[in-house]
C-alpha cells in the first residue's frame, strides 16, 4: 500500500488521484471453481480488500510474476483439490510461505494485514 498512510481515524490515501493497488490476487485453477472464487472475491471486497481475479487460461507462473510485479502480497489459489477439502491455498509473496486453510481463515489473515479503516 504505497499510497496509503494510517491516520487516527483509519486509512487515508496520500494522493486521491492514485488508485489503490490490489492487496490480493485470486487464481482459479479450474473453471469448475468459479462459484467459490466469486464468493471469496466478494467476501474480500466486503472486508475492504482490493482483489484481482485471474483464471486458468494462463500459466500459474505468469500470474505469480504479475503478482510480484504489481506488489500484491497475497495470492489465493482455488482448484478442484482445494474444493474437495473445502480449503484454499494462500501464498504470502513477502514471507514466501504457502498455507492451506479454510476460506474464512484466509480472509482473516489478509484482513489482519490490511485492516479496514473502521477496524476496532
Amino acid at each position: 500500500m504505497q499510497n496509503v498512510k494510517r491516520m487516527k481515524n483509519g486509512w487515508r490515501e496520500k494522493n486521491a488521484n492514485v488508485m489503490l493497488n490490489e492487496q490480493a490476487m485470486l487464481i482459479r485453477l479450474n473453471p469448475e471453481v468459479f462459484d467459490e472464487a466469486y464468493l471469496m472475491t466478494n467476501e474480500l471486497e466486503l472486508a475492504g480488500i482490493a482483489v484481482r481475479m485471474a483464471d486458468e487460461n494462463s500459466e500459474l507462473s505468469e500470474h505469480l510474476i504479475t503478482a510480484t510485479v504489481l506488489g500484491i502480497r497475497f495470492v489465493i489459489l482455488i482448484g478442484k483439490n482445494e474444493r474437495l477439502i473445502d480449503q484454499v491455498r494462500l501464498l504470502d509473496m513477502y514471507d514466501q510461505q504457502e498455507m492451506v486453510m479454510p476460506m474464512d481463515q484466509a480472509i482473516f489473515v489478509i484482513e489482519r494485514t490490511y485492516p479496514p479503516a473502521d477496524f476496532t
